[in-house]
């Protein structure tokens, strides 16, 4: 067992107070430190050492300050670096509501990291989808996943916080939709899928909107994570999607983060709204200006396992949750995990 302490002997001249300036520390924490480890007759009450021989003192004594620097040199920095994304994770979402059956998807992403003309780069793609334990079979699940799939990989330029600045070449990936879009036709018949590959087509073809489609899932909010928040110091504001394709809501955030073992770092972050807002506005996406709603008891918790030395991603898991006085509305629940 490694012994991080040691008996000094008390020399002439000295006193708690030179004793614990030499090592860095407050009397207060020297005398807590002796008391611990000495035997009970050496015990100190007060600043006097005259009655004991030896002090036993820390070695290697590190501030409250030195050891939060410590803990803040072995998380992410500010700055994005390629190292933090894996390239590959496996996804696991599951949704629960009160007027819904539950639902479970499992999924593989696979990203590819690198810098063009000295941007961040991100080729994102996304395959293997297993809904309830089973593959998609029926037809409105199989053209959504088959829609989705025609325009993938798709890349992101990101900003050097880690955010999605937007996509590196929009008008390629409405040329590749164009393209697959008869193929589609062809095996997806009848007026309905005639519909909804119109409608796809034409969200595609709106940049800004097929944009916020993908930012505004909690995949993105979680996989592409403002940096900032491996650093913070007091608590903030920040804005959340709790629906797809709806409206930003803020939340008031704090974090803690956790020396979780010798090689990985747990970032805790965890939030509630902090905004008047109803849960039928933030599922519809409709923000009406009515003074009597029935505002949202929500909130958000994320947890990032990231390594010490690369700083790469291990593991994110986050919840959306809502509650009403009895029970819970809605709950949103994602777990990614890197692939080896």
């Amino acid at each position: 067992m490694e012994i991080n302490y040691l008996k000094y002997k008390i020399r002439n001249g000295d006193s708690l107070h030179s004793i614990s300036s030499r090592l860095g520390m407050t009397v207060e924490e020297l005398k807590l430190f002796h008391n611990t480890h000495c035997e009970k007759l050496d015990t100190l009450w007060f600043e006097n050492i005259s009655h004991i021989e030896s002090l036993w003192v820390p070695q290697n004594y590190k501030t409250e300050e030195q050891k939060e620097q410590e803990k803040r040199e072995d998380l992410p920095s500010l700055k994005r670096s390629n190292a933090f994304h894996a390239k590959e994770y496996k996804v696991c979402e599951t949704f629960e509501s009160i007027d819904e059956l539950p639902l479970t998807v499992d999924y593989t992403v696979s990203l590819e990291s690198r810098k063009l003309q000295n941007k961040p780069i991100v080729t994102f793609n996304r395959k293997d989808f297993i809904t309830n334990g089973e593959v998609p079979d029926n037809k409105i699940s199989t053209l959504t996943l088959a829609c989705m799939e025609s325009i993938l990989p798709v890349d992101f330029i990101l900003h050097d916080n880690g955010l999605i600045a937007g996509f590196l070449n929009h008008k390629e990936i409405k040329t590749r939709l164009r393209q697959k879009r008869y193929d589609l036709e062809d095996y997806f018949q009848g007026e309905t899928n005639t519909s909804y590959l119109k409608l796809f087509q034409e969200n595609c073809s709106n940049e800004k909107l097929f944009l916020k489609q993908f930012c505004s899932s909690l995949l993105f909010q979680i996989l592409f994570p403002n940096m900032e928040w491996f650093q913070k110091k007091e608590s903030w504001r920040e804005n959340f999607f709790f629906f797809q394709n709806s409206f930003q809501i803020a939340c008031r955030m704090e974090a803690e983060y956790i020396a979780e073992d010798k090689d990985h770092m747990l970032t805790v972050l965890t939030g509630k709204i902090a905004e008047p807002c109803s849960f039928q506005q933030l599922k519809n996406g409709n923000r009406s200006n009515e003074a009597d709603i029935d505002n949202a008891s929500g909130k958000i918790q994320i947890q990032y396992t990231t390594h010490k030395q690369n700083k790469c991603l291990i593991r994110a898991e986050a919840t959306l949750i809502f509650n009403s006085e009895k029970a819970v509305d809605y709950k949103h629940h994602l777990t990614l995990t890197q692939m080896i």
